[in-house]
């Protein structure tokens, strides 16, 4: 097993767990905005190990669209985090950061974001850009 399957999926369990126990017993919108954080890591996570695990090119593109899906909404989310956790509002620029976390899994569904994957080293599917949708997605 690689390194990379390990790490993911240590992470996925770990902020997982910490996820729902956050969730469940947290009483304010600070708390509750760490939960959700954490729960966006557990999906980059188990992402990332599934990925490293997949046989076929089809089944790692999925894992690695729920990967990056995770990963991009880490960054609203921890940036809702930090406003809440000193009373500041950017209303603005964290809904234009929510919309734009949101263009890459309406993508995935409508097979815009042109992945494809190449095997590397004979041991796993890495992620490899095909159109410029994809280039551009992550130079803005």
């Amino acid at each position: 097993m690689d390194v990379l399957v390990i790490s993911g999926f240590f992470t996925g369990f770990t902020c997982l767990f910490l996820a729902v126990f956050i969730l469940k017993y947290g009483t304010n919108a600070v708390q509750k905005s760490f939960g959700l954080q954490n729960f966006a890591i557990s999906l980059w996570g188990f992402g990332n190990g599934f990925a490293g695990t997949a046989t076929l090119p089809n089944e790692a593109v999925f894992w690695w669209q729920l990967a990056l899906t995770g990963g991009f909404y880490i960054i609203p989310l921890l940036l809702n985090h930090t406003l809440l956790l000193n009373n500041i509002s950017r209303k603005k620029l964290l809904m234009s950061l929510w919309i734009w976390a949101t263009i890459y899994p309406l993508a995935c569904i409508f097979k815009l974001d042109g992945m494809k994957v190449n095997y590397i080293f004979n041991s796993f599917y890495l992620p490899q850009p095909a159109n410029m949708f994809y280039i551009l997605y992550y130079l803005i």
